[in-house]
């Protein structure tokens, strides 16, 4: 007993238990390594790690245990320097013995001192505890209980996976966390992370927990750190990380919230302007993600992503060439949100609100583009005929999610936005012709739907009544309507006129000549017109609409007027066969002709000396030598409509029915 307490008795007590491990047994309970200073205690415990490393565990695990670091840290207050010296003992047994079996009750002890050594005067030692943990890492030689320590001790979340992936965690979870201060200057984050990014990111299977934190990382810490996980993102394995969710081997929620995370992680790096001038090529990666298998992501993930990519990204992304990055990013939104390879497998209320918050998104992008300084239209145009296009493909191929008109409505209330969203009137003048001549040209199948959006989206009352106008005319030309027998009635359904803009919409309709729209809103009116007088103020409406009409729609209703006026000489008498009595020409028999209609036929025949009607002087002499005719009677009236239908509307396919009539 009389060693314990004395240094220089303490050395050769540990010198004889060294030498003879048998008496170690007997030795140890009187192993006192505190009492000789702080550079002896270093010494000392060099030694029984050696000792272990030479001789085996058994001796070293009950010499280790007389050695108190705290009392240690208080009592010898050791430098910066012994206690570097300390924890290169400790790391190298650390080492050792993680390549030994049943050695955990060692790991323990070593992990105990390593962690008392780290938190002592912390951040001393921090710089190189890391080190050495992430060069153990590299060689296999940390388990992950070591790395799950070290992160409680340092108030961060334990690592998931195995060790090989710990100095990637590690490696996030510190930049989260301990770099994300402002002050730390950049040349060091720089030089910091040129030794993190030579780690194997290209064996890292991140989990939905780190890309959380790559997002937390990019989202609140100095610019250095974006361009360290753009060089990150281009490392990693991506095909098996997707495979993680695709092939079940995560429970839905989790791929889920996988996806989420990888998602706004790349949409955000594929924003940023630092990476892009960087040397950091993001566009294979976005090329790539464009091709992976996004089902598990809901609609709330999508629109987060979609909503930051369409405050932060670039409107050139539309025109720009398909390899460069920003196009890639936009490619890759568009599959996310099931309007690429997957759209026949997208099916729901999930599905229908990403398809339309990708179309917010690219609306939002092309007004953003359309409003650009020296822009070209004609190119922007060509961009939104090819979205309508395209969601027109899918509506016709019946891979639209949910009901079809409950699709084309949704879809034409975000594409119409556009017309909303363009602040500048060239732009949005140049977006509503392109609209209008696609709906003219591609027989769309959705015109009752862009009708019922029409008219109760769009703010602008020209461009709504317009709209309304091309919609219905495609509504007709499209030999739907007159195939189905029932195509006004589908429009009155569908036209619904805001009652705070009526007036301002009939306006409009009257003075652009828009006929269709206004018929259609006269039977709306008519629908709820109960008595006569109801009625006749509603062709009273119609009446004034026409005085305004363009000269061929007025010239036909002259033509109608009068003639349909001179087959009743009285109210009581309507002339049904050729030659009935009361026709215009002289001589006739019969009661004459009514005052009203003969100044009807006289107005008919003035036009022929109407400037206004220039292009319609034989037209009009034709149509009085008709009505005049006593051959002619009220059974002809059809025929009259359809020879001045030919003469005035040859080229509107919808009115060809009443050639066939």
């Amino acid at each position: 007993e009389f060693v314990a307490g004395e240094p220089r008795e303490t050395a050769r007590l540990l010198h004889a238990a060294l030498q003879w491990p048998h008496l170690a047994g007997t030795l140890a309970p009187h192993f006192t390594p505190n009492c000789g200073g702080a550079a002896a205690f270093t010494r000392l415990y060099a030694s029984v790690v050696e000792a272990a490393v030479a001789q085996g565990s058994d001796m070293a695990f009950m010499m280790l245990t007389k050695f108190d670091l705290q009392w240690w840290f208080s009592e010898s207050n050791p430098t910066l320097s012994d206690r570097t010296v300390f924890l290169d003992s400790i790391v190298q047994a650390m080492y050792y013995t993680s390549q030994q079996s049943d050695a955990d009750v060692m790991m323990g002890i070593y992990r105990q001192h390593l962690l008392q050594l780290l938190t002592h005067r912390f951040p001393d030692l921090y710089g190189a505890t890391l080190h050495a943990l992430l060069e153990g890492a590299v060689n296999h030689c940390i388990d992950i209980e070591t790395w799950n320590a070290f992160l409680r001790t340092m108030g961060c979340d334990p690592i998931s996976g195995d060790s090989s992936d710990a100095p990637c965690q590690l490696s996030l979870t510190q930049s989260k966390s301990t770099l994300s201060s402002p002050k730390i200057p950049e040349h060091f984050l720089k030089t910091y992370h040129s030794q993190l990014i030579q780690l194997r990111w290209d064996l890292f299977l991140p989990s939905a927990q780190d890309f959380e934190t790559m997002l937390k990382v990019r989202e609140t810490h100095p610019p250095a750190s974006t361009c360290f996980l753009g060089q990150i993102a281009v490392r990693l394995p991506w095909q098996r990380i997707m495979e993680l969710a695709d092939e079940r081997l995560l429970e839905p929620e989790e791929a889920g919230r996988l996806q989420r995370a990888v998602l706004c992680l790349l949409v955000q790096l594929g924003c940023d302007s630092q990476l892009a001038e960087s040397t950091c090529d993001l566009a294979p990666l976005l090329q790539q993600a464009a091709g992976f298998s996004w089902h598990h992501l809901d609609a709330e993930s999508f629109t987060e992503a979609a909503q930051w990519y369409r405050t932060n990204g670039d409107p050139s992304c539309l025109i720009a060439d398909t390899k460069d990055r920003s196009a890639g990013l936009l490619r890759l939104l568009k599959e996310a949100a099931g309007l690429g390879r997957e759209c026949a497998s997208s099916s729901g209320g999930e599905a229908l609100s990403k398809h339309c918050s990708y179309l917010r998104c690219f609306v939002h992008m092309l007004c953003g583009l359309a409003q650009t300084p020296g822009s070209d239209l004609e190119r922007i145009q060509t961009v939104f005929t090819a979205l309508l296009a395209e969601t027109e493909a899918i509506a016709i191929t019946g891979a639209a999610p949910g009901t079809d008109a409950r699709y084309a409505i949704a879809t034409w209330s975000e594409i119409l936005g556009a017309l909303n969203a363009c602040g500048c009137p060239r732009a949005a003048a140049s977006l509503a012709a392109a609209l209008h001549r696609w709906l003219t040209e591609s027989r769309s199948v959705r015109q009752l739907c862009a009708v019922v959006t029409a008219s109760a989206n769009v703010v602008d009352v020209r461009q709504m009544a317009a709209l309304c106008e091309a919609c219905t005319d495609s509504y007709f030309q499209a030999d739907r309507a007159t195939s189905a027998g029932a195509g006004w009635t589908n429009i009155v359904r569908a036209l619904s006129v805001p009652e705070l803009t009526r007036a301002d919409f009939i306006r409009v309709c009257v003075q652009e000549c828009y006929l269709l729209t206004l018929y259609g809103h006269a039977l709306q009116c008519l629908v709820g017109a109960g008595t006569v007088a109801q009625r006749g103020v509603v062709l009273d409406c119609v009446l004034h609409w026409f005085k305004t009409a363009d000269p061929r729609f007025r010239f036909l209703c002259r033509v109608m007027a009068t003639f349909l006026s001179a087959q009743m000489p009285q109210s009581s008498c309507l002339r049904l066969e050729p030659h009935a009595p009361g026709h215009l020409q002289e001589g006739a028999t019969g009661p004459p002709a009514t005052e009203a209609t003969q100044q009807l036929f006289a107005q008919l025949g003035a036009i022929e000396r109407n400037r206004a009607y220039a292009g319609y002087r034989g037209d009009a002499a034709e149509m009085c030598e008709f009505v005049a005719d006593p051959a002619h009677s009220l059974r002809d009236v059809r025929r009259l409509l359809r020879l001045l239908v030919e003469k005035l509307f040859p080229n509107v396919a919808y009115l060809h029915v009443l050639s066939a009539t």
